[in-house]
């Protein structure tokens, strides 16, 4: 959460861009103002500003928050490096899994495969089938708007930095 303030109200108040730059608002609406503040422009009567007021809140509109309850970004980032440390198996805890229906037999008891874990060079499959025919992923031609993968695959070129 935060509070809305509007540029001609933050003018009036004598509120500096160097102080807008410390309510984690958007450099961009920072920018703006500031721009507004130096120019004594008075045609920006819709346009605002974000003080983001509650704890880990930041962005245009203070619509973000950090994970972990953290405070600062560099707490966030320590918690979530701390937190895949932890995580020795790679197991995704936030949002949900996609798990892959393979077209061949896999014993994988109660998890879920993912596509990342086919032809990984890592056996999921009781029986290895996970890692069987991975060569012919070599002669695999991706698409202009995909990414080839270290295993052969070809993904969508928006989700290739999404995994490890």
């Amino acid at each position: 959460g935060g509070e809305k303030w509007l540029f001609t109200d933050a003018i009036r108040q004598n509120i500096s861009p160097t102080e807008v730059l410390t309510w984690s608002s958007s450099i961009e609406y920072a920018d703006d103002y500031a721009h507004f503040y130096y120019n004594n422009q008075s045609d920006s009567n819709d346009k605002f500003l974000c003080n983001c007021t509650q704890q880990g809140t930041f962005g245009p509109r203070c619509e973000f928050e950090l994970l972990h309850e953290t405070i600062t970004f560099e707490d966030a980032i320590k918690s979530q490096f701390a937190e895949k440390k932890q995580d020795r198996w790679g197991i995704q805890r936030h949002g949900d899994i996609l798990c892959y229906n393979t077209v061949f037999e896999c014993d994988y008891g109660l998890l879920c495969l993912d596509w990342r874990n086919i032809c990984d060079g890592e056996q999921q499959c009781m029986n290895g089938t996970d890692e069987e025919n991975c060569d012919l992923l070599e002669f695999n031609e991706c698409e202009d708007d995909e990414y080839r993968c270290a295993n052969g695959m070809c993904i969508d070129e928006q989700y290739w930095l999404d995994g490890k």
